[in-house]
């Protein structure tokens, strides 16, 4: 039930991308990160929990984090950084403003990350 819509939100991220970076079209970047936001902040929760169940033997938010958002976390981070690299290289404007929200995105995923699993 999750490798549908994982795959699903890979394919529209995608595609936000494509059109961001082949017309040129810098809203299209700014939606797709915003939505990257949000689903990051949702994420949020379950990293949460298993910081809080931190202590138990039979950590099940664990088992949350393993397969929900590990698998959303990582492909947010491979493509936030994909796209600082292309930005980068396109010289695409504005790029300060995409660079100030893609710098703190994949900060607090790496966060996120590195809490989650060291909580396990």
């Amino acid at each position: 039930m999750l490798i549908p819509r994982l795959i699903a939100f890979i394919i529209i991220s995608a595609i936000f991308l494509w059109v961001g970076f082949r017309k040129n079209r810098v809203g299209w970047l700014f939606a797709i990160n915003a939505v990257w936001w949000l689903v990051s902040l949702g994420l949020t929760f379950i990293t949460f929990e298993v910081w809080k169940d931190r202590a138990y033997s039979e950590n099940w938010a664990g088992i949350g984090f393993l397969f929900v958002v590990l698998p959303f976390a990582v492909p947010i981070l491979i493509m936030s950084i994909t796209e600082i690299y292309i930005v980068h290289k396109r010289k695409i404007e504005p790029k300060k403003g995409l660079f100030a929200v893609l710098i703190p995105l994949i900060a607090f995923l790496l966060l996120q990350i590195t809490v989650g699993l060291f909580s396990m």
